[in-house]
């Protein structure tokens, strides 16, 4: 028999000044926050989920994000000097604390005061034994040397992250499967040294060492950005705030520096690629506020992506959280490639409040495969722009007395019908808990196996990894991390690198593994140098199936020494119409034409098939100097030329795939 769920009522409260971005009539009220028990009343999953509360007020507060540790640990970034205290060198009042579930209820019940004295630390990560913190201006390294769960080392990784808008800083740190310490950053942008070198930069994704050695400027973006997500393959998405909720970063900067012909790195995101197919969000209330973007993402926060298999297969390695504050809501977007590109479609939600307080900011795989949500709970989430009659204060948002200083939640969400998950704790000491955890099915256990294996720095573990390399099953979705993670690992610990050991064999094996992010991988751990490039060639890999993985092999080629032999493989392949029709195809051959260019040009010579000598693009018929604008055939030279004004960026005034 169907019952009637008696809902709590919500309480307004008249004369306060709640901003009214969308001139509404009647103007919106200020509502009065809820219980935990009553606010979870109006929470929604769908049916086959079920919603648990992992930890709120009095025991935290304003939790802007989290991570979990190889012990599979709760860690809590908690600020409450978000968003306008400014302290110019000072303490804050802001901490770290790491929450447990001592007794196995499902709520956390111990409390551990990791760091304190932090203003406004935004995300962090593992390595080295400690943790990795993005506060602006600097980017930290916290360690407990006694093992009292207590930060007493503090150093600065980086420092030079801007401070003049407190919501536009680093974030979203995340070890990624390429050793490397990924972030974003929004438009307050990076200035200063870095590495010893000066650098300055916007808003995008950048990566660096554990060390902060070898730091990269990844891509730009197209505004603030607060959102990074890796695939099991190790495909790269993130979010903006504004109208950008899912993007996919196929091409690194790097590549595009100094090659001529196609839009310098140092520019912004030749690589990048709006994904997003959709522009609604979908609240199920109309009692929402938005600064801009109305009814769609305006402060889309996280993309990180089902890697675990807890959840349905639909979920499995393509489907994005994305988090929308404003709106009370985590939203879903499905990735579906395209080509070597991807299109995230409208996915609808997994989390959705129904009352003004729910403020959702970050979703993520926990340890158990369910997927964990950080409620900020607060009925002011809006940073800027400044609404009629307000101010904006010294982080760049506007002063309210309504912004709440002292709830927040955590909540988990479950599969109702999923399999118990086993319990691990990790450690450096148990080799053989990370070999097996480096096989588990959730993503989240493989990367804190793989750091700790290479952070242990010991080879007795290299023939048990080349198992795993050679293991040669898939799962229901093409996937098998344990491979994917074995390789990089051996990455990870130098022992790939030289051709004749068994590791450098694994990898070459790799190359025709049945998982294409197996394949891929193979071909992004193993050295750039001739052998690899012929291996490379010989395994057919700028014909594999899979274009993802095609793409990772032209950019591999593009690392790697001038050949004859990979300029002509470049140009064979380069004349079918899946590379050339391509965006991103045809971009990767193209710069690895330009790095094998003397093979290239003779394949192409000796082609009687191929266009005319002068219709190939000036870089490649010039080589590395500036164009120069009397080289075209004479006869496209006859017709009366005309001037016309136009952008001074083609792809961000909505000609994303014009390259002249």
């Amino acid at each position: 028999a169907w019952q009637q769920l008696k809902l709590p009522e919500p309480v307004y409260v008249d004369g306060l000044p709640v901003p009214n971005y969308e001139n509404r009539d009647p103007a919106p009220r200020y509502q009065l926050p809820l219980s935990v028990e009553d606010s979870m009343k109006f929470i929604h999953t769908p049916a086959e989920f079920s919603i648990q509360r992992f930890a709120a007020e009095p025991d935290i507060v304003k939790p802007i994000s989290f991570n979990f540790d190889e012990p599979g640990r709760l860690w809590l970034l908690e600020t409450v000097d978000y968003p306008n205290k400014i302290l110019n060198g000072q303490p804050g009042d802001d901490r770290i604390r790491i929450l447990e579930d001592t007794n196995g209820d499902g709520r956390a019940d111990k409390f551990t005061v990791f760091a304190d004295r932090l203003k406004i630390p935004t995300s962090l990560t593992f390595a080295n034994g400690g943790a990795i913190v993005s506060q602006a201006p600097h980017i930290l390294f916290l360690k407990d040397t006694n093992g009292d769960d207590k930060a007493d080392v503090r150093e600065v990784l980086s420092t030079g992250w801007g401070t003049g808008d407190t919501h536009a800083g680093p974030s979203n740190l995340q070890y990624g499967p390429d050793n490397f310490i990924w972030g974003s950053v929004g438009y307050s942008g990076f200035k200063g040294q870095m590495n010893g070198k000066p650098m300055q930069f916007s808003q995008g994704l950048f990566r660096f060492r554990p060390d902060g050695r070898d730091f990269e400027f990844v891509t730009a973006s197209t505004n603030n950005t607060w959102g990074l997500g890796f695939t099991e393959n190790f495909d790269v998405f993130g979010s903006t705030a504004n109208n950008d909720p899912s993007f996919y970063a196929a091409i690194p900067n790097r590549y595009f520096e100094n090659v001529q012909g196609l839009p310098s790195g140092r520019a912004g995101g030749p690589g990048y690629q709006s994904a997003a197919a959709f522009f609604a969000l979908h609240p199920l209330t109309p009692y929402i506020r938005q600064v801009d973007v109305h009814g769609g993402y305006t402060a889309a926060a996280g993309h990180h992506i089902y890697t675990a298999r807890a959840f349905p297969k639909e979920y499995w390695n393509r489907i994005a959280f994305i988090a929308e504050p404003t709106a009370h809501l985590v939203g879903q977007g499905i990735l579906e490639k395209q080509g070597a590109g991807f299109v995230t479609r409208d996915g609808w939600n997994l989390f959705a409040g129904s009352e003004e307080w729910i403020a959702p900011v970050q979703a993520q795989v926990g340890p158990d495969g369910a997927v964990w949500i950080s409620d900020w709970y607060n009925f002011i989430t809006q940073h800027n722009p400044t609404p009629p009659g307000f101010s904006n204060g010294p982080g760049n948002a506007f002063e309210t007395s309504l912004r709440d200083r002292q709830r927040g939640r955590i909540y988990r969400v479950a599969y109702r019908k999923a399999p118990p998950s086993p319990k691990r704790a990790l450690s450096r000491a148990d080799h053989a808990g990370l070999l097996d955890a480096l096989a588990s099915d959730n993503m989240f256990w493989r990367l804190h196996a793989q750091r700790l294996l290479v952070e242990r720095g010991q080879k007795d573990v290299v023939p048990r990894l080349i198992s795993l390399v050679r293991n040669r099953t898939v799962d229901a979705v093409g996937v098998n991390g344990g491979a994917l993670h074995a390789l990089w690992t051996l990455k990870g610990l130098g022992v790939i690198e030289q051709p004749g050991t068994d590791a450098y064999a694994a990898a070459l094996e790799a190359l025709k593994h049945p998982a294409a992010g197996v394949r891929k991988a193979a071909a992004q751990v193993l050295p750039p140098n001739a052998d690899t490039a012929a291996a490379l060639l010989s395994a057919g890999m700028l014909r594999d199936p899979d274009l993802h993985t095609r793409l990772a092999v032209a950019l591999a080629l593009a690392d790697m020494p001038s050949t004859p032999a990979v300029g002509a493989a470049l140009h064979e392949e380069s004349r079918k119409p899946e590379n050339y029709g391509d965006r991103w195809l045809s971009r990767a051959f193209y710069l690895a034409a330009m790095r094998h260019k003397e093979g290239f040009l003779t394949s192409y010579r000796a082609d009687r098939t191929a266009v005319p000598f002068s219709d190939l693009p000036v870089p490649l018929r010039l080589g590395a100097t500036k164009p120069d604008w009397r080289m075209p055939p004479a006869a496209e030279l006859g017709a009366a030329w005309q001037e016309m004004q136009v952008p001074g960026n083609w792809e961000s005034r909505g000609l994303p795939d014009f390259d002249g």
